[in-house]
């Protein structure tokens, strides 16, 4: 008994201590995503603070299931605390979930508000693949040739070729080409350069999940059951947590799996597999189970390997037993 305990009070502490480095990391990018050279850095704004704690909140039910599985590995302990885990199971996605996304639809009226458009500083040096720009004074509105508001400024624009000519530009603040743009989505260059954004925004794709996550919720409990045979999927390497002889493996074995299952299914809602995923959708058994389940494929699949995983768990600690009164 006093094992389950311990592994209840240890899910609680790591997800509050995920939720809170989470969120102070999270403020950090929001900052560089929105930082403009020449401005006053204000790292703590309540704005700012409470979406991404409620974001990484959301995040931190993803992984925390699948960590509490790594952390068995070496803390092995009988029926009471396989108990203990299914509670903390329904705990994280009956109770702490849904509890969250209802406190983000009471909170949105405190923090949601116009994104105001940035517009970059002068006096400081931008340099992208190509060129080099030294904006000389501040954007200015003028209406384009559309009838359109947009913003211009002059610019000393060096060209980085080994003939490189050094011009004095009008630039406009939504060139494709200019500085700006090519920011994207920093507003600034350098710190694009130096966050090294593809590989941030693959880890920020968890995003995608819990978007369809709050989606199922908004659909009622038939959907938000359907969604939840991800988290019934990730729940379930929990019976492979002593499917080796090796503790090292079965913690290999779940930290893949569990990037596996978060990549496949972010995979799945992405607009270049929607071809695919209706077609195969509208195929055989698929096409009767569409009729009820809004993702007939991802419920299959997801269904399907989380029951593996369980009865995988369930035959080891079988054999386990025999062989134990074997010997």
């Amino acid at each position: 008994m006093k094992k389950a305990l311990h592994l209840i009070v240890t899910y609680f502490v790591f997800l509050i201590l995920s939720i809170i480095f989470g969120t102070f990391l999270y403020m950090i990018f929001h900052n560089a995503l929105n930082f403009i050279a020449g401005d006053r850095i204000i790292f703590f704004q309540l704005k700012v603070f409470l979406p991404a704690f409620l974001y990484i909140s959301f995040g931190a039910c993803f992984f925390i299931c699948p960590f509490i599985s790594i952390y068995r590995v070496r803390h092995l302990h009988g029926i009471l605390q396989t108990t203990a885990y299914i509670l903390i199971c329904l705990i994280t996605w009956i109770v702490i979930f849904p509890s969250v996304y209802y406190i983000e639809k009471k909170a949105q009226r405190f923090y949601q508000s116009e994104k105001q458009e940035k517009l970059l500083s002068k006096n400081y040096f931008r340099e992208t693949e190509d060129k080099i720009y030294f904006i000389t004074k501040n954007f200015s509105p003028v209406l384009n040739d559309e009838g359109k508001i947009e913003y211009e400024t002059n610019s000393v624009i060096m060209d980085k070729t080994e003939n490189g000519i050094v011009t004095y530009e009008k630039i406009s603040d939504s060139e494709p080409n200019g500085p700006k743009a090519k920011a994207k989505p920093f507003n600034e260059i350098g710190i694009k350069n130096a966050f090294k954004f593809e590989k941030i925004f693959s880890l920020l794709g968890i995003g995608v999940l819990v978007d369809v996550a709050k989606k199922s919720l908004e659909g009622g409990i038939w959907t938000y059951l359907q969604f939840l045979t991800l988290a019934f999927l990730l729940c379930s390497l929990y019976g492979i947590s002593y499917f080796f002889d090796w503790r090292i493996l079965n913690t290999y074995a779940i930290f893949v799996t569990t990037i596996c299952i978060i990549f496949v299914n972010i995979t799945y809602y992405m607009p270049i597999f929607e071809p695919f995923r209706v077609k195969i959708n509208d195929f055989g058994f698929l096409e009767i189970l569409s009729r009820h389940i809004e993702e007939p494929l991802l419920f299959t699949a997801n269904t399907f390997f989380g029951i593996i995983f369980i009865a995988a768990g369930c035959i080891k600690y079988i054999l386990h037993k025999v062989k134990k009164q074997k010997a």
